[in-house]
């Protein structure tokens, strides 16, 4: 389908699917939104371990793992999906532990996604 890109973190058929539910025009507005929500909400996250505020883990968890899955970065939903069902459970330490690699991954997911949208692709995938 995109044989140009050899990404590991992006699932191509979610970005497409919301290329075709909102227009081509609003896909790299609506990324640009996710990129800098997401950023707010990763630092939250790490404020949150560094706290050990598990409200507020369990808050941005929670809202990152839907926007992540909407902009099809795979790898970081099934990561947070994870440790919010961690924080769900009230398994405090372990979603806290889980939680120090959210950084590193949500890095690599807006890398892929700016690669893809400097190439064009999220306007015409």
């Amino acid at each position: 389908m995109h044989p140009q890109f050899e990404l590991e973190n992006i699932d191509f058929s979610v970005l497409d699917l919301l290329r075709q539910e909102t227009s081509e025009v609003l896909s790299p507005q609506i990324l640009s939104i996710f990129l800098e929500q997401g950023g707010k909400r990763v630092a939250l996250i790490e404020n949150a371990i560094s706290n050990q505020d598990f409200a507020l883990l369990k808050n941005e968890v929670h809202a990152l793992k839907s926007e992540s899955a909407t902009f099809g970065a795979i790898r970081l939903f099934e990561l947070i999906e994870s440790i919010n069902l961690l924080c769900v459970q009230n398994l405090e330490q372990q979603a806290f532990i889980k939680s120090v690699t959210v950084k590193d991954l949500w890095a690599e997911a807006v890398n892929e996604l700016l690669k893809i949208s400097e190439e064009g692709e999220l306007s015409s995938a």
